[in-house]
């Protein structure tokens, strides 16, 4: 009786995969468009995926509800509002600061949620602490 050859390296192992004939035939397609097998572009293409950064990538981080455009066209809009609030005469009877109370508080509860949200950043490591910053609101006009 003959003796087994070694061989050397690893052989390759045969797996199995479940998908539709519609699935099937996309990946035999997108194969075919490299010059590959379908064994070996299936390889090449599970290995060039992480799962794990896959899924934090498909999971948006919370965002603000208006872009950086937006914050700047609104706080435009109202600086031009509180503009001709003041020309008119509307700061001396109080207008200005109503409006400018009435935004303050339509903006505090969505400002103390994103200081929730935001983690704190180190501290460092020696050296005196910096002056704690200015409070006040979004809109101070």
């Amino acid at each position: 009786m003959k003796r087994p050859r070694k061989r050397r390296g690893a052989l390759p192992k045969v797996w199995s995969l479940s998908c539709t004939d519609a699935e099937w035939e996309r990946i035999r397609a997108r194969a075919a468009r490299r010059g590959l097998s379908i064994s070996r572009y299936l390889v090449e293409r599970g290995l060039a995926a992480d799962p794990a950064a896959g899924a934090k990538a498909a999971a948006p981080s919370p965002g603000l509800a208006l872009t950086a455009a937006e914050q700047r066209e609104l706080y435009d809009r109202v600086a031009l509002l509180a503009e001709r609030m003041a020309g008119a005469g509307g700061a001396e009877g109080g207008s200005l600061a109503r409006l400018r109370d009435l935004l303050a508080s339509l903006a505090e509860p969505a400002s103390r949620e994103m200081a929730r949200a935001t983690p704190a950043p180190p501290r460092p490591a020696a050296g005196p602490e910096p002056p704690p910053a200015p409070r006040g609101t979004l809109f101070d006009l």
